[in-house]
């Protein structure tokens, strides 16, 4: 679903419910630990882990992700053209204003 230049990232800079953990966890492609991405694969990566878990907790308040799904971004953020794509792309292709 995310790219992340095909590493992944996981951060739980406080206490997480989805899932449990507390921590930072950075893989290489053969999944493998490493100490830190480039600068633009840690933002990436932190970007998606946040919109994972949005996507997990979805269905569990009733809302359902489809293709024809609008998500409506808020907050600071929200201005910012790159994190907004980033949201489309991890949603699937969502419409994201």
């Amino acid at each position: 679903m995310f790219t992340a230049c095909c590493v992944p990232g996981i951060y739980f800079t406080e206490p997480e419910i989805t899932p449990a953990g507390r921590g930072m966890y950075r893989l290489d492609q053969s999944d493998a630990p490493v100490e830190a991405f480039p600068p633009e694969v840690e933002v990436r990566a932190l970007v998606e882990g946040q919109i994972m878990a949005k996507l997990y907790h979805a269905p569990q308040l009733g809302y359902e992700i489809t293709p024809t799904s609008r998500v409506l971004a808020t907050g600071g953020a929200s201005m910012n053209t790159h994190i907004r794509q980033v949201c489309k792309e991890g949603e699937g292709g969502v419409t994201v204003i």
